[in-house]
C-alpha cells in the first residue's frame, strides 16, 4: 500500500477550500455521536465532538451523490480497540443497467395490386440501440479527529483497529439492443383474364416480401469508478497510529457488461401469384425477402474498470 504523507502547519492549510468551508459552515450534530454496529450515516459530514464507536461498530455511508465526505470530532474514542471499527461505502451501490433498445417496426404487407401483379411489402426497421450502463463517480472521505482515545485505560491505542473499504463503484451493464423488425409479407397476384378460346390477359406475379431489420446495437457498459482518496488529517502521534492500524480497500470498480446486441426480425413472404382460371396457367409467386448482412449492429462494449484510490496521511503541526 502506497501511502502518501503531507504536512502543514494548520487545518486551513491542509484542506481544500470547499472541504474547510462545509466544516466551519456545518453545526455539531451532537456532542456525542455513537457509531454502534450497522450504523448508517446518509449526509455529507458527521461533525461530533466525540465520537464513540462501540466494540464491532460499523459506519456506513450510503449517499454517494456527493463530491466529498467529512467524519470530524475533537475526540474519536473506541470503546474495545479488541474488535476493528469499519467505515464503508454501502455496498449495495451499484451503476443502474441500462434499458432494453426497442423493437423495430415491423414493415407494411404488400396491399392489392397494379396491373394484375401483387405489391411488395415494406422492409422491417432497424432495432433501436441498448441504453449504456450508468457510471457513478465514489466521493473521496476526510477523516478529522484531534485525538484517538481508548476509553478502556488497560487497552493502547497502537493496539487499534480500523478497516476502511471504499472500493470503486462498479458500472451498470448495458441494455439490449431492441430486436429488428420484420419484413411485411407481398400481396398476391390477380389471376389471368380468360376468355371462350384463349388466356387474354396472363395472371399477375406476387409482390416480393420485404427484408427484415437489423438487430440494435448494444448499450455500452458504464465504466466502474476510481475507488475514493482517503484522507486522515490529525498530529503526526494519531496519524501515525491510524495509518499503521488501518486496512484499505480501494480497488477500482468493476466495468459493466456491455448489452448484446439484437436479433434480426424475420423476412417477408413472397405474395402467391394470380391462381389459374380458364385458359390461363398460374401466375409466378413473389420472392421471399431476406436477413439484413449483418443480421445485427453488434454487442456494446464493455465498461473501463476504475483505477484503484489513494490513502493520504495528513499530519498537522498543530491543530
Amino acid at each position: 500500500m502506497n501511502i502518501q504523507e503531507l504536512v502543514f502547519n494548520s487545518l486551513n492549510e491542509a484542506l481544500p477550500e470547499d472541504v474547510m468551508n462545509l466544516i466551519n459552515d456545518t453545526a455539531v450534530i451532537e456532542n456525542v455521536f455513537p457509531v454502534n454496529h450497522g450504523e448508517i450515516f446518509n449526509g455529507q459530514i458527521l461533525k461530533a465532538d466525540e465520537i464513540i464507536c462501540q466494540p464491532d461498530a460499523t459506519l456506513t455511508l450510503s449517499n454517494a451523490n456527493l463530491p466529498f465526505w467529512v467524519i470530524y470530532c475533537n475526540k474519536l474514542k473506541l470503546k474495545n480497540n479488541s474488535f476493528p471499527i469499519k467505515i464503508e461505502i454501502d455496498p449495495t451501490i451499484n451503476g443502474k443497467n441500462g434499458g432494453n433498445g426497442v423493437r423495430g417496426i415491423d414493415g407494411a404487407n404488400g396491399i392489392g395490386e397494379v396491373d394484375r401483379e401483387g405489391q411488395p411489402g415494406s422492409a422491417g426497421q432497424v432495432g433501436l440501440a441498448g441504453e449504456d450502463g450508468e457510471f457513478l463517480k465514489n466521493p473521496d472521505l476526510y477523516i478529522i479527529a484531534k485525538e484517538i482515545i481508548c476509553i478502556d485505560t488497560l487497552q493502547n491505542i497502537e493496539d487499534s483497529k480500523f478497516v476502511l473499504d471504499f472500493d470503486g463503484i462498479g458500472g451498470g451493464d448495458g441494455g439490449n439492443g431492441g430486436n429488428g423488425g420484420n419484413g411485411g409479407n407481398g400481396s398476391n397476384g390477380k389471376e389471368g383474364a380468360t376468355s371462350a378460346f384463349d388466356c387474354k390477359t396472363g395472371p399477375g406475379r406476387g409482390g416480393n416480401g420485404a427484408g427484415s431489420g437489423k438487430g440494435g446495437q448494444g448499450g455500452r457498459g458504464g465504466n466502474g469508478s476510481n475507488a475514493s482518496d482517503i484522507y486522515f488529517v490529525s498530529t503526526v502521534v494519531f496519524t501515525e497510529v491510524f495509518v499503521n492500524a488501518s486496512k484499505f480497500y480501494i480497488r477500482g470498480g468493476n466495468g459493466g457488461v456491455g448489452g448484446n446486441g439484437g436479433k434480426a426480425g424475420k423476412p417477408g413472404y413472397g405474395g402467391n401469384g394470380g391462381s389459374g382460371n380458364g385458359w390461363c396457367g398460374r401466375g409466378s409467386d413473389g420472392s421471399d425477402g431476406i436477413y439484413p448482412e449483418p443480421r445485427t449492429l453488434g454487442d456494446g462494449q464493455d465498461g473501463e474498470d476504475g483505477n484503484k484510490g489513494n490513502v493520504f496521511k495528513v499530519t498537522l503541526s498543530h491543530f
